[in-house]
C-alpha cells in the first residue's frame, strides 16, 4: 500500500467516514478513535496485553463497546477456548526488555539526546556501560557530534526529527523498493521476502502485481 492511500484511510477512519478498517497490531499503539463500536480478534496476538490493548481501541470516552476475539486452530488459541479464565482471569504479563541490546540502547540513546545533549561522564549512570559503543555508534551513523565552541564532553543530536517518531516507524523494518512497469512500491523487507518475490503476485486495492524487479 503506498503511504498516500495509508494516509487516506487513516483520515477517513479518524473523520468517521468509512465503518470499518482491516488493519495490522500498529492500531492498538495508543491511538485514541473515539466513534470505534467494536474489535474484531483473528487469532491470539501473541500476548494477553495487546489483547486488551487492541480490545481498548473500541468503547473510548466511556462509550460501549463489542471485543470479539475469532480464535483459530492453533495450540493456544484452542487452549484459550477451552479454558477461557486463563485468558481473561490471568494479569498483565511482564515487559521483558534486554536493556544490553545494543540496537535497542542506540535508539533511547538518540531519543535522549534530542531532548537534552548527552555527556558520558554522567549519564552512563543511567544507560550502562554500552553508552560509549552506543555514541561511537550513532556518531558514525551522522546522529550524535560534539560542539567544540560549547563543550567537546557534550554529544548533540543532529539526526532526523523528531526522532522518536521516526524510529518507532523504522525501527524493525528496512524498506526496499519494488518496481514493475505501471508504479513504484515501498516494502518492509520481512514482507517482501514472503510475497513479493519475483514471480510472485501481490494483490493491493485490487490491483495484481507481478513480475517485480527488487533491489536490495
Amino acid at each position: 500500500m503506498l503511504e498516500q492511500e495509508r494516509r487516506r484511510i487513516e483520515t477517513d477512519l479518524f473523520e468517521g467516514k468509512i465503518r470499518g478498517v482491516a488493519a495490522t497490531n500498529a492500531l492498538e499503539l495508543g491511538i485514541d478513535i473515539g466513534h470505534i463500536d467494536a474489535t474484531l480478534h483473528l487469532g491470539f496476538p501473541g500476548s494477553i496485553a495487546s489483547l486488551w490493548q487492541q480490545a481498548g481501541r473500541s468503547g473510548r470516552r466511556a462509550r460501549p463497546s463489542l471485543a470479539v476475539y475469532v480464535a483459530f486452530e492453533g495450540p493456544l488459541d484452542q487452549y484459550f477456548m477451552k479454558f477461557p479464565q486463563k485468558l481473561f482471569g490471568s494479569p498483565i504479563e511482564h515487559c521483558q526488555v534486554d536493556a544490553n541490546n545494543q540496537k535497542v540502547l542506540e535508539q533511547h540513546i538518540a531519543c535522549a539526546a534530542s531532548e537534552l545533549p548527552l555527556c558520558l561522564q554522567y549519564d552512563e549512570n543511567y544507560f550502562g556501560s554500552g553508552l560509549d559503543c552506543a555514541i561511537v555508534a550513532l556518531k558514525n551513523k551522522g546522529y550524535l557530534r560534539t560542539d567544540p565552541c560549547v563543550s567537546p564532553k557534550l554529544w548533540n543530536y543532529i539526526g532526523p526529527e523528531p526522532f522518536s517518531r521516526y524510529i518507532m516507524c523504522n525501527a524493525t523494518d528496512l524498506a526496499t523498493e519494488c518496481v514493475n512497469p505501471h508504479e513504484t512500491r515501498a516494502f518492509a523487507e520481512r514482507i517482501l521476502l514472503y510475497d513479493r518475490h519475483p514471480g510472485g503476485i501481490g494483490i493491493a486495492a485490487q490491483v495484481n502485481a507481478s513480475d517485480l524487479v527488487i533491489d536490495f
